[in-house]
């Protein structure tokens, strides 16, 4: 937490893992560190209701598609390097 305003400190991650039970989806935000042979440290575990994982897909899908009307096409991403 940040000691300012009680808000959670920010988190940067460039690696994304998803897995999933009857009951929740676990979202793990990992960073790619290249300078340690590309070795995945993580960064945030956030576990939610597949209620609100959906929710979450339509509210990305909304954002993404509004971002590439104003700015332009998001190329996708190498599965292979994450670029």
């Amino acid at each position: 937490m940040n000691g300012v305003n009680n808000k959670p400190d920010s988190i940067y991650a460039n690696f994304v893992a998803i897995s999933n039970s009857a009951y929740e989806m676990r979202i793990e935000f990992l960073v790619e560190s290249p300078e340690q042979d590309n070795s995945l440290k993580e960064v945030a575990d956030v576990r939610i209701s597949p209620q609100l994982a959906k929710k979450m897909c339509e509210i990305l899908k909304e954002s993404i598609a509004r971002y590439e009307e104003k700015i332009g096409a998001i190329p996708a991403m190498n599965d292979e390097s994450g670029e």
